[in-house]
């Protein structure tokens, strides 16, 4: 059985056709909130949220969440290989980082 609860409304501005940036976004999404709030009585509560993207191939943002899979390391992305590479690449600088920090002590 289930039954339906938790009741929201969600607002999705409409996209510009051009020069779309992060920034335009957050600002347009935040005057759509103030103006729900001047218009709007008995909201509890009204906040901005937004989806953490990959800034290569724009999919939605998932790393590798089990410790126990041998051929995917944890924490690593799983959208492309562009992601991947970068991943490695910033693994392999901290543990150059901690090796030298190790040696220092």
């Amino acid at each position: 059985m289930t039954k339906q609860g938790n009741f929201r409304v969600i607002v999705i501005p409409d996209k510009p056709r051009f020069g779309i940036t992060e920034g335009n976004w957050k600002t347009r999404c935040s005057d759509i909130i103030m103006a729900i709030e001047r218009h709007i009585d008995d909201v509890q509560t009204l906040y901005r949220e937004s989806d953490t993207l990959c800034g290569f191939c724009n999919s939605k943002w998932e790393t590798e969440t089990s410790k126990n899979d041998p051929h995917i390391p944890y924490g690593q992305p799983l959208c492309c290989e562009e992601a991947v590479k970068e991943w490695e690449a910033t693994q392999r600088k901290e543990a150059k980082k901690n090796d030298a920090s190790e040696r220092s002590q």
